[in-house]
């Protein structure tokens, strides 16, 4: 049981860190931002609580690392040291991947047909008639 533990808590943790930080990058992206401004804006907001989030709980895990008894002693280590890197790939790898995605995202709205008063305009037609509303054209990353 143990074992499960040990790697579970900081996969759920790490996943739980992805989340708030794509739920944030989503909300800038839907208040018109480019992809690397979503990206910065992520991170100076929901990045700080992570990291803070992220050092309390490794902290609290070092506590338990002073045990006496070994396996608790082991399982506070571990926990720690897991919590870390998911901290540290959560505020690393999922912003570049948000960045990139972001863009590709930002560059399919662009080129996305609009629909009109029940007729259908690719993008460039929208463009050039200044219809659709789309604000994604307006955006570049």
């Amino acid at each position: 049981m143990e074992i499960l533990s040990d790697r579970l808590l900081p996969l759920g943790l790490g996943i739980d860190y992805s989340i708030h930080l794509m739920s944030r990058f989503h909300h800038t992206l839907a208040a018109e931002m480019s992809a690397t401004q979503g990206v910065v804006e992520a991170m100076r907001g929901t990045g700080r609580a992570i990291l803070f989030n992220g050092a309390v709980v490794v902290a609290g895990f070092l506590v338990l690392g002073t045990s006496a008894t070994p396996s608790n002693a082991t399982f506070g280590l571990m926990i720690a040291a897991n919590v870390a890197l998911s901290c540290a790939t959560a505020m690393v790898v999922v912003p570049a991947v948000l960045a990139v995605v972001g863009r590709v995202q930002l560059r399919r709205a662009e080129r996305a047909p609009v629909r009109i008063a029940g007729r259908v305009l690719d993008a460039r037609t929208a463009r050039a008639l200044g219809v659709g509303g789309d604000a994604a054209t307006s955006r570049r990353s």
